[in-house]
């Protein structure tokens, strides 16, 4: 009787992050891509942001921003570095930034650089909601959205009237019994989240072990559109790949786990991490029609340095004596691989970096 592939793939060794990047004393809180892929950016319980080369997997800068955690990262444009961020459609030198109110439950958001507070924004529910825990700003059709998370497990959207200037409550709904801890939306790059506020989806976990499928807008139902059991509880950081099909979150069981974001099935588990992970992002997916060079085939040992993970990439290069043009043509194939790679970063509470490749 022959084995059935069920079973086969069973056997099969577990997957293994490609790279550890090794650049913090303290734990690691968030972790984010920016440029294009190029630079991946960690922040740590210290204050201190590590800014990393992803062609070379080393850092390029390391500064401390603040003197308590990071608790959240963003690129601005191509020589900048804030946190919670959507830069408005009318303008590409300033950025909004929310941030929990100085009142509970409320957001203020800011325009930088002028740092002019704009909005306060109250809960979309009257009574004790608890701090804001999780939050996103974004534009939908020019208009302002804001989606909050919060420590009683509540969640809201909230849209600002162009003509009254008032924020009005799209979506509300409580599926949480402990605090959420995170939440993220599908891109609206994305074809299907390019018509209306109706197309897109926001996902949410908690410190429970639910993870929720939300959308923008339904005044009627104040219930989530799916809700998974998952049995693990703690799952700090959510992240929706730009693609929209798959997303992961952190664990503070140190697993790293991706999911479909149709149907919330859970698709792979990744372990690594022997103490808990606080952050987890994905790198944007890139056109196809990204110019290719010639294909050089030889496989190159990773330049991390660390020993972890495994050793040989698959990084594209030449197989004959180098000249000043097929080293040229090795960099730029090197480089091309490196963005185009899907990448899954994690951080956690070991100080490491964890990079995979997934799907």
């Amino acid at each position: 009787m022959t084995s059935t592939p069920a079973i086969q793939s069973s056997t099969l060794p577990p997957a293994q992050p490609l790279y550890i990047l090794r650049g913090h004393k303290a734990q690691v809180h968030v972790v984010g891509f920016i440029r294009g892929n190029r630079r991946l950016l960690t922040g740590d319980a210290d204050g201190f942001v590590v800014s990393w080369d992803i062609v070379s997997k080393r850092p390029k800068v390391v500064w401390r921003a603040h003197l308590k955690a990071i608790l959240g990262l963003e690129g601005w444009g191509e020589d900048r570095v804030v946190s919670s961020t959507y830069t408005t459609p009318e303008a590409t030198n300033s950025v909004l930034v929310a941030v929990p109110g100085t009142k509970e439950g409320h957001v203020d958001i800011f325009s930088l650089p002028s740092e002019q507070r704009l909005h306060s924004i109250p809960p979309a529910e009257e009574g004790k909601t608890g701090m804001v825990m999780a939050l996103r700003i974004l534009y939908v059709k020019n208009t302002l959205h804001l989606i909050t998370g919060t420590e009683s497990g509540l969640t809201s959207v909230q849209k600002l009237n162009s003509n009254t200037k008032n924020w009005e409550t799209t979506y509300i709904s409580k599926p949480h019994t402990q605090p959420i801890l995170s939440l993220d939306v599908t891109s609206i790059t994305h074809p299907l989240a390019t018509a209306s506020a109706s197309d897109i989806r926001y996902f949410t976990s908690s410190a429970d072990a639910l993870i929720t499928m939300n959308p923008l807008q339904n005044p009627v139902e104040h219930k989530p559109l799916k809700v998974s059991q998952t049995k693990h509880s703690g799952q700090q950081s959510l992240s929706v790949r730009s693609d929209g099909k798959i997303f992961a979150t952190a664990g503070w069981d140190g697993r790293i786990r991706v999911y479909s974001a149709k149907s919330l099935k859970e698709l792979a588990v990744l372990k690594w991490h022997k103490e808990g992970v606080y952050g987890v992002a994905f790198s944007v997916i890139r056109s196809e029609t990204v110019e290719k060079t010639t294909d050089l085939t030889v496989k190159e040992e990773g330049d991390d340095g660390s020993g972890g993970g495994k050793n040989e990439v698959g990084t594209q290069v030449a197989t004959q004596s180098v000249t000043p043009i097929s080293s040229g043509i090795v960099r730029r194939k090197r480089e091309e691989k490196a963005l185009e790679t899907h990448w899954l970063a994690a951080g956690g509470k070991d100080g490491k970096v964890s990079l995979w490749e997934v799907y």
